[in-house]
């Protein structure tokens, strides 16, 4: 076995065991989506087969743990990995925080989107609600962003200069 699908399995262990036992346990918490946001950095950072393996991977666990349709949680981030695949690929060209702040918007609105249409919960909360969980996962995204770009050079901006 590669040392790189050990590595991704770790990993995606270590951020659902914290999204799981340390973010669900903060008041808020349930705002944020630390799984995703994990998620769209892999996708946009490393090859498609990582993100296949992390977003199968995270939607068994959620299925596990989740009292609702099994199966359900592992389609949908099959869906939301398609989806962000398909904006990396056709249209976002840059790696820049424009790009993965609007990603997770993406996955947000479709997570939630499709939760709530699914298990027929109220749309009034999901209006009232949806901005917090916007604004929390963009700040948390932006974090992770200049985080990464302080240790990694995958993320560094280029800036284009007009010589005269």
């Amino acid at each position: 076995m590669n040392i790189k699908w050990i590595l991704a399995t770790v990993g995606a262990l270590a951020v659902f065991a914290c999204q799981l036992a340390l973010v669900a346990a903060v008041p808020g918490g349930s705002y944020v989506y630390l799984s995703l946001i994990g998620l769209i950095f892999i996708v946009v950072l490393f090859d498609l087969s990582a993100a296949v393996f992390w977003f199968l991977l995270n939607g068994f666990l959620l299925d596990l743990f989740s009292f609702h349709w099994f199966g359900f949680y592992t389609a949908l981030m099959m869906v939301i990995l398609l989806m962000i695949y398909f904006l990396i690929s056709n249209f976002l060209t840059n790696r820049s925080l424009y790009v993965f702040l609007l990603l997770t918007t993406v996955a947000v609105l479709v997570y939630d989107s499709a939760t709530y249409t699914v298990f027929a919960l109220s749309w009034h909360d999901f209006l009232s609600q949806e901005g917090k969980r916007l604004v929390i996962n963009w700040l948390l995204t932006a974090l992770v962003f200049y985080c990464l770009g302080a240790v990694s050079y995958r993320l560094r901006p280029v800036f284009l200069i007009r010589h005269k």
